[in-house]
């Protein structure tokens, strides 16, 4: 799971104390008590303006194909926990005033102490957001498990091929990460850690879930039943 803002000052303290906060409550109690999460068979996942139309279909993005499924937080973290086959993910973004089930699962303070535009990720090992530029500076906290986060400057810009503002998955690269450029910046977060992505760097985030971590964190999911 990780936590990202554009606000960049209180990014690092709101990362360790949301971890430290969920290291004492259920994670399935942490998420809405029922999701829509995609579902993808190539573990690639990146936000596409075709999302809520599931009746067209985006030109180009068969590596990106997913489908919606609906689960609660429990089912949802099992299949991270567990996947192989099928990739899970799962995104929401929400302010300070409409973050209810946030305040009933870490609490009202620490609600109020992440910066108003704040998204949550939770993905299973492998799960992978392809390599894209935000128009916006951010920091990508990591909350549970561990992340690798590959980014190339502005510089690279057209070595990344990215598909054109009028697509709808402008900003994000065609090609995979094995045909792109050594990236300028290529690091592993931990729990806790935090990283700021200035706007216009691309950045590829693949989760890397230890085992050890991933029995944790099915440890965690069977206290919850």
């Amino acid at each position: 799971m990780a936590a990202s803002s554009s606000l960049k000052q209180p990014a690092l303290v709101a990362c360790q104390t949301l971890r430290q906060k969920l290291r004492n409550v259920s994670l399935a109690d942490a998420l809405p008590a029922q999701l829509v999460a995609k579902r993808s068979a190539t573990g690639l996942f990146c936000y596409s303006e075709d999302d809520a139309n599931t009746k067209k279909r985006t030109v180009g993005a068969d590596r990106f194909r997913v489908e919606w499924e609906t689960l609660t937080g429990k089912e949802l973290l099992d299949r991270c926990t567990n996947q192989s086959s099928d990739y899970y993910y799962y995104t929401t973004s929400y302010n300070n005033d409409g973050a209810d089930w946030w305040r009933g699962a870490v609490g009202g303070d620490v609600v109020d102490a992440l910066p108003r535009k704040t998204s949550l990720w939770v993905g299973g090992n492998g799960s992978t957001t392809q390599a894209h530029y935000d128009v916006a500076d951010n920091i990508l906290g990591q909350c549970l498990g561990t992340k690798r986060i590959r980014c190339w400057a502005p510089s690279s810009h057209w070595a990344m091929t990215p598909f054109p503002d009028a697509h709808p998955l402008a900003r994000k690269a065609q090609i995979d990460v094995g045909e792109m450029p050594d990236p300028d910046l290529d690091v592993t977060l931990e729990p806790g850690d935090a990283l700021a992505i200035p706007a216009f760097w691309f950045h590829h985030c693949e989760v890397r879930c230890p085992r050890r971590w991933r029995r944790e964190a099915a440890a965690r999911i069977a206290r919850a039943c």
